[in-house]
């Protein structure tokens, strides 16, 4: 059906675009029917793009279902590894001396060392209870996440235990550092040798120097 000139409308309940007795009067008729031509393949231009655009928006519609379904399937193999490792007697025994401890797993880590480094597993706790972050490379193996479990609970029991407040209460807080870390190493260095973890985790080594760090008077020095 044709366009209405007057009221710029198509009778078929399209926009037609500025007809000819509009623009006629300005410009001459020519011209408004050359311009009237161009606008009225506007809506012909944005259902060709609509045709493009469409399946793309509808594939990545597609995606972010997928890649949540993905986070859960990953975040389900963390929890069951997770769990498995805790039921270990010496897991469970760290465990039972800091209950209260909250977990978070495959968490990406900040690096605080350089940027080229990424912490497998961090500790926090100001005072009492400690939150203790697992990223995704201390899911590599079970070996691999209960040494790196059990020493980060072993940090958290002196946490808890209120053990840690002392040592810094009386020693200082580079001391009660080096304690807390002397006592989880002395735990997870022989882990590390006999899981063969020496590439992925610090050992033995981590152990001497922390022990060479104990403070003068303290009696495991």
């Amino acid at each position: 059906m044709g366009n209405d000139p007057v009221n710029n409308v198509d009778p078929d309940g399209g926009f037609a675009g500025p007809g000819p007795g509009f623009l006629g009067k300005l410009f001459g008729y020519k011209i408004a029917t050359a311009a009237n031509g161009v606008l009225g393949r506007v809506p012909g231009l944005l259902s060709g793009i609509g045709k493009f655009a469409l399946p793309v928006i509808s594939g990545l519609g597609r995606e972010l279902p997928n890649s949540f379904e993905k986070e859960e399937n990953r975040q389900d193999v963390y929890r069951n590894m997770f769990n498995e490792v805790l039921k270990n007697p010496e897991i469970s025994y760290f465990h039972s001396l800091a209950p209260n401890t909250e977990f978070d797993l495959g968490t990406n880590l900040p690096s605080w060392a350089s940027p080229n480094t990424k912490p497998i597993s961090g500790i926090k706790s100001v005072k009492g209870p400690a939150k203790i972050t697992l990223s995704p490379a201390a899911f590599e193996s079970k070996e691999m996440l209960f040494t790196i479990l059990g020493h980060e609970l072993i940090h958290a029991s002196h946490f808890e235990s209120g053990s840690y407040a002392r040592w810094r209460a009386k020693y200082g807080k580079s001391s009660a550092h080096h304690i807390s870390e002397y006592f989880a190493y002395k735990w997870s260095a022989p882990k590390v040798v006999n899981h063969k973890l020496e590439d992925r985790l610090a050992g033995m080594e981590k152990l001497e120097f922390h022990r060479k760090n104990l403070p003068q008077k303290y009696p495991h020095r």
